[in-house]
């Protein structure tokens, strides 16, 4: 009780005057007790990046730190979606999509060539950056293939993208070539920002599973994989027009509170990426970010 009232307290410095709703969010279970929408307020953040922050600490992915939450400064930028499976309104699943932009994509401090490939052939390349599903949860499979699902229609239905990436332990491989058709990419690697534990890069061919999920006479190919019940671009028409509802740049207070407050991200980034950011939001003043006073009660949280 005591960690909800200072979430509470939190919550009350924010202006909800302008709260982004899911109109329509889609729900599954045995009695639709789930939804599965984009994070886009203050609080549904907070707790995947926490739920985000347990999971990796747990698999020693991550070090402690006093915010208690998981994220970089590539969800600063406006395209990332943090995707949430949510019971009622407790978060039981996440899932961070960065779509490939003048940032660059987290996976190019190890993956810069094997990427910039990619990049030559045309490709956009989308990266998951962050999973997690609660151990408490109920149906943990269909959470994982829910946001998967939502990940694809948001990276390929909203932004054409034709690539999935994403670094995994490589212990974790198999079960990604076998479930949901990665393939390797490059060598195993250490990598900083999961604690020097090693990881290979995997890649998806977004264009070859839509032609998969929308051809009837090859569907039958996703049998043993997470894709048999998916929503595919063309039957999802509601559920695109709802995610593009949904994209919205974080506010002031939302950018200064992660990204000074909490983590002290901005000061730590190159120059060129924080002039990158800087870029997609030329209405805000970020030296005010740094000097601004009023979330000083932030660090309660």
């Amino acid at each position: 009780m005591r960690s909800e009232t200072r979430l509470s307290q939190v919550l009350k410095k924010f202006d909800y005057s302008d709260k982004r709703k899911n109109s329509d969010q889609l729900e599954f279970g045995e009695n639709n007790e789930f939804t599965v929408e984009i994070a886009n307020d203050i609080e549904t953040r907070i707790q995947a990046y926490r739920l985000l922050y347990k999971t990796y600490v747990e698999k020693e992915f991550a070090k402690p730190h006093s915010s208690k939450m998981w994220y970089s400064i590539f969800d600063a930028h406006p395209d990332t979606a943090t995707i949430v499976v949510k019971e009622g309104d407790k978060v039981r699943g996440a899932l961070t999509i960065v779509i490939d932009s003048s940032m660059g994509l987290p996976a190019d401090s190890l993956y810069l060539e094997e990427l910039n490939l990619m990049r030559i052939k045309g490709d956009l390349v989308s990266e998951i950056i962050s999973l997690g599903i609660d151990s408490d949860a109920r149906g943990g499979t269909e959470i994982l293939e829910k946001l998967f699902n939502f990940s694809y229609l948001y990276a390929k239905g909203i932004f054409g993208a034709s690539k999935f990436i994403i670094t995994v332990n490589p212990r974790h491989a198999v079960f990604y070539e076998k479930k949901l058709l990665f393939q390797r990419v490059g060598f195993v690697k250490d990598y900083d920002r999961v604690g020097g534990m090693p990881a290979i890069c995997l890649e998806l061919d977004l264009i070859m599973l839509t032609t998969l999920l929308e051809t009837p006479d090859r569907i039958s190919e996703l049998k043993r994989t997470i894709y048999s019940n998916f929503i595919n671009v063309k039957e999802s028409k509601k559920v695109l027009h709802a995610i593009g509802s949904c994209i919205v740049k974080m506010k002031h207070t939302e950018l200064q509170y992660f990204f000074v407050n909490q983590r002290s991200l901005f000061k730590l980034s190159p120059k060129w990426m924080l002039d990158a950011l800087k870029s997609y939001y030329c209405h805000l003043n970020f030296d005010q970010l740094f000097v601004d006073d009023q979330l000083e009660i932030m660090a309660i949280c």
